[in-house]
């Protein structure tokens, strides 16, 4: 765009024994840049970059509050399940405890015994309060992350993380493919690393055009007399040619002019700063250097991407083999606890084996949860290597046998209410 300037002036001379002069003189000047050797195209390109840099850094810190609210969300819901099992727990407790207190008062146990199922059931007392303690302060975490003003009673609804199993993610090599190609075309870091490549690489090719010419024309038009009206008019046009980057910039003016006199005039001059500075010299290798370590560096990522990747899809597998194990396990502890039961109704165990027993496969089972927890976390971490949303995993899956996205929201009290997988 040209750029426009208006200029007044006056100058009153007094002379001694001569004669004094007055004049004033009214200029309008427009500069018209005709090329800067495509420095400017360059410049505009990298500021570009560096906003859509920050443009990263905000969607990231956006993804990170995500990330946060769904880790919190399942957080609660872990607590809330444990919950349920230790309750359930200490609901089997007292009842066992009420029948010792009586078995107590009929001699068939001794005081020793009651005292060691009172204990237990004292112990199942305290962790309830904490586990309580702890939903406490995982809702009022959630309740910040979600913004809410003031404290709202979270009402967790969902599939029971008991039956979630995980995703089945088929061939390990054939998703981590598939999830390495997700991660090159939706990684913000890759993004972020693409950037600066094409940033050093523009930086290059600005270094490279140091001998390249910046022209710009010049129309001037102006107006001068002793008083008003100004009578006498005066036109210029000139060119500027200039090689600001070079090691010994070089400038050149060409003009020509006439005025209402029919005077014309023709004027040409050239400035040259020999070594004024040296460092440019420098800057082309400098960024050639850049663009190589730009390069090497996506590359190393990329390279450490994938591996992780198939790493994260390695582990999940075990951990999904694990938590399969482990609830196999659980249904063979709780047809152990059907048999241990029937054996006491006879007799053959003591009522304070059978209750610690009954205590020991509600503790496998938080465990269990425990481990259920981590095959999530485990499923969020592939999602954030491949640059994922929540719960987008299962689209570059074979199946799953309880979808992550299914596996919950949050109702707040007073009809509000927030998706948590989501």
């Amino acid at each position: 765009m040209p750029a426009l300037g208006l200029t007044f002036g006056s100058s009153d001379s007094v002379v001694l024994g001569g004669v004094d002069t007055y004049s004033k003189q009214f200029t309008v000047k427009l500069s018209q840049p005709i090329t800067a050797g495509g420095r400017n195209y360059i410049e505009r390109t990298i500021a570009e970059i560096n906003l859509l840099l920050q443009e990263k850094q905000l969607v990231e810190e956006m993804y990170n509050l995500q990330d946060r609210v769904w880790k919190a969300f399942y957080e609660l819901l872990l607590n809330s399940e444990k919950l349920k099992l230790q309750e359930d727990a200490f609901g089997i407790s007292k009842s066992q405890l009420g029948i010792a207190e009586l078995e107590k008062k009929q001699g068939s146990i001794t005081e020793l015994e009651l005292l060691e199922t009172k204990i237990e059931v004292k112990n199942l007392e305290v962790q309830i309060a904490d586990t309580k303690l702890g939903i406490k302060r995982l809702e009022y975490n959630l309740n910040k992350l979600l913004g809410f003003k003031q404290l709202k009673p979270l009402v967790l609804k969902g599939k029971d993380l008991r039956e979630y199993g995980g995703i089945d993610i088929g061939n390990s090599a054939d998703s981590a493919g598939k999830l390495y190609k997700a991660a090159l075309n939706r990684s913000l870091d890759i993004k972020a690393l693409d950037f600066e490549l094409t940033k050093s690489e523009m930086q290059l090719d600005l270094a490279k055009r140091r001998f390249m010419p910046a022209v710009n024309a010049e129309l001037s038009f102006s107006v001068s007399g002793n008083g008003f009206p100004l009578q006498e008019a005066r036109y210029s046009i000139g060119l500027n040619i200039s090689l600001p980057y070079a090691g010994t910039p070089l400038s050149l003016s060409l003009n020509y002019g006439e005025d209402t006199t029919g005077s014309r005039s023709r004027s040409s001059s050239t400035e040259v700063t020999p070594f004024e500075n040296v460092k440019v010299y420098l800057n082309e290798k400098q960024s050639e250097l850049a663009v190589r370590d730009a390069n090497e560096r996506l590359g190393q990522f990329k390279d450490e991407l994938k591996f992780k990747v198939e790493q994260a899809v390695d582990s999940y597998e075990s951990l999904r083999r694990k938590v399969t194990l482990k609830r196999e396990s659980l249904a063979l502890g709780m047809r152990r606890i059907a048999i241990l039961k029937k054996r006491l109704d006879i007799g053959e165990i003591k009522r304070l084996d059978y209750l610690k027993e009954q205590i020991r496969l509600s503790e496998d089972g938080i465990d269990y949860l425990n481990d259920v927890f981590s095959l999530l976390m485990a499923e969020r971490n592939i999602e954030r290597l491949a640059g994922l949303k929540p719960g987008m995993l299962k689209r570059y899956t074979v199946g799953d046998g309880a979808a992550v996205s299914e596996a919950g929201g949050v109702a707040a009290g007073g009809g509000e209410s927030v998706k948590g997988a989501k």
